[in-house]
């Protein structure tokens, strides 16, 4: 059943649909990748923030410890 909808979408729209997000069956999100709020949104979840990294490092390294 996946394929056959990404299909049809891909079909319909060329593959300016991609990305195609499916949760359950069923088509959430096209043509972008969907933020971790609106990914947990569609699954009546709530979405956590993302941990904080050093902002003197920048590459997410622990303090004193950078690449």
């Amino acid at each position: 059943m996946i394929g056959v909808l990404v299909r049809a979408q891909i079909h319909t729209g060329g593959t300016d649909s991609l990305p195609i997000v499916m949760v359950n069956d069923q088509i959430i999100s096209q043509r972008e990748y969907p933020s971790r709020e609106q990914l947990a949104a569609r699954l009546g979840l709530f979405a956590a923030s993302a941990p904080k990294t050093d902002q003197s490092c920048r590459c997410g390294c622990k303090p004193g410890k950078c690449c």
